[in-house]
């Protein structure tokens, strides 16, 4: 991994079958707010990694993924909630075991959306959001 901006932007090492001699980079960027500057969020990325251990799960079952999955859906709640904290709310109202398959709202990307309320309108989900308003690729019409 190497650092391009902390907490914010970085190049993570990516290989494949029959690359061993040279990897590769792929960049993962953090949504910040204080340079208003585009990326994704830690939720997101742990929403990814919670579906890549399931897959996996699928695949090869053990005690250790199931421990895994359940402890990547505890820091997906805990990131949540910290969130919904911050802006007077007391909880995270959803189920731990399926937080994942919740629908985060497309402007600011957290399940207990206080984009909306401050602007008087309702929360808009991914779906809900038109394909031309969003970028090719950030989330598929199936979820």
């Amino acid at each position: 991994m190497v650092v391009i901006e902390r907490g914010h932007d970085f190049f993570l090492d990516a290989i494949g079958a029959g690359e061993r001699e040279q990897l590769n980079q792929v960049r993962l960027t953090f949504v910040n707010r204080e340079s208003q500057s585009r990326g994704t969020t830690s939720e997101e990325v742990c929403r990814s990694l919670i579906d890549r251990v399931k897959l996996s799960l699928e695949r090869r079952p053990s005690e250790i993924r199931k421990t895994c999955l359940q402890k990547l859906r505890e820091v997906l709640y805990l990131l949540e909630l910290e969130i919904a904290l911050s802006h007077g709310r007391t909880s995270v109202p959803y189920l731990l075991s399926e937080i994942e398959n919740v629908e985060p709202c497309c402007a600011c990307g957290h399940l207990i959306c206080v984009c909306a309320a401050a602007s008087g309108s309702k929360r808009r989900s991914y779906k809900e959001t038109a394909l031309t308003e969003r970028e090719p690729g950030i989330r598929s019409e199936a979820g």
